[in-house]
């Protein structure tokens, strides 16, 4: 358990953190490995000078940076994803302006897979409200 002092913040205890950490890293079940990320992620918001000392310790820190690595691919991956659909949504848009083609005039030019065509569209017509 956290334990609270003034107010609103909490004093994380290193034995709790080290638990939390702990079962990151040995934890099979995609679920309670997602929960105990989620509280992890909620100790290092309300105690990020605590967890520099933790992650001192080399086989707290080893657990700890496997966690943050996994987060970094994450949001990194969603990045990449998101700058790609936009940089497609910007040709499309292009190619419709310059060239004057509908939508799938435009994303049959550049080969927009058809899985992905309705999601396209979608952000075309809110681009052009």
């Amino acid at each position: 358990m956290l334990h609270p002092i003034k107010g609103d913040h909490h004093e994380a205890n290193k034995a709790e953190v080290e638990r939390i950490i702990e079962g990151v890293g040995h934890e099979k079940d995609d679920v309670l490995r997602e929960h105990y990320r989620v509280l992890l992620q909620l100790v290092i918001e309300k105690n990020p000078q605590f967890i520099e000392t933790v992650r001192r310790d080399n086989a707290m820190g080893d657990v700890l940076m496997e966690i943050v690595k996994d987060r970094v691919e994450e949001e990194v991956s969603s990045a990449v994803k998101e700058e790609k659909q936009q940089l497609t949504l910007a040709h499309i848009s292009d190619i419709m302006k310059k060239l004057n083609y509908t939508a799938k005039q435009a994303m049959d030019l550049i080969s927009v897979p058809q899985s992905q065509r309705s999601t396209y569209t979608k952000l075309l017509s809110k681009q052009a409200r």
